[in-house]
């Protein structure tokens, strides 16, 4: 499949620095069994990229990107608004998630600002893409300041528009639920 293809074309790079690992580093491999069970649980169809990656490079680290294990995928709740359903399946060294949309898109959600965006359309564009941002960061080409930058004028966008829908929703105050 495409994505062996490419990890095993980049798995060998190495672009750790005095700031910390930002290589692939293989962590525990996942079973037909956990992705069923993680799957079955969460009620999706993984993409096969995605579950092929995790049975062949598990929960490991992706050039200074954590991938989670299925142990520990989840969706996020209701209090995160445009997107809640999301399935994060990464963080990155900032605390920013890469998480699965509806669609199984891949999307930016950030945690400040609050917010996301869709990025790629498939686990394996994803891989491509982030892979080449860091390749650019390491020899220069790119900094941290201008990461995913499409990506981040859609999130503050989408901030703006879940923190209006907040104030809309007027939360009672507890003494209020009795009324």
């Amino acid at each position: 499949m495409e994505i062996i293809d490419f990890i095993k074309s980049v798995e060998s790079k190495d672009f750790s620095n005095e700031q910390g690992d930002c290589k692939l580093t293989t962590g525990s491999l996942a079973t037909d069994k956990e992705i069923d069970n993680i799957q079955g649980e969460l009620g999706v169809q993984f993409p096969e990229d995605y579950t092929l990656f995790l049975k062949t490079y598990g929960d490991c680290n992706f050039f200074g990107v954590q991938i989670m294990g299925p142990k520990e995928l989840y969706k996020f709740d209701e209090e995160t608004l445009e997107m809640k359903g999301f399935i994060p399946f990464a963080q990155d060294s900032l605390g920013n998630f890469f998480a699965f949309d509806k669609t199984f898109a891949i999307t930016k959600c950030s945690h400040d600002p609050f917010g996301y965006n869709r990025l790629t359309d498939t686990f394996t564009n994803w891989t491509k893409v982030h892979y080449d941002f860091i390749e650019k960061l390491a020899i220069g080409v790119e900094d941290w300041g201008h990461q995913y930058v499409k990506a981040d004028k859609e999130i503050i966008e989408s901030g703006k528009r879940m923190k209006k829908e907040l104030k809309a929703r007027q939360p009672k105050k507890w003494w209020e639920v009795w009324r």
